[in-house]
């Protein structure tokens, strides 16, 4: 929605980044090749730091 509502507001200053591997709690998920999931590693760290940095500009 809030794409939604930014274009609404007339607002275009909207920057979207997907983690397409990422659960919605920054786990990286780790598949077979049948797609299971084997595994997660924690990235939050990394989305945060990605962040901060991207509000440093």
């Amino acid at each position: 929605m809030l794409p939604v509502e930014f274009t609404i507001a007339g607002k275009r200053n909207l920057t979207l980044k997907a983690y397409p591997r990422y659960d919605h709690q920054f786990f990286e998920l780790k598949k077979n090749s049948s797609g299971g999931v084997v595994g997660k590693i924690y990235q939050g760290d990394k989305v945060a730091a990605e962040w901060m940095k991207w509000m440093e500009k």
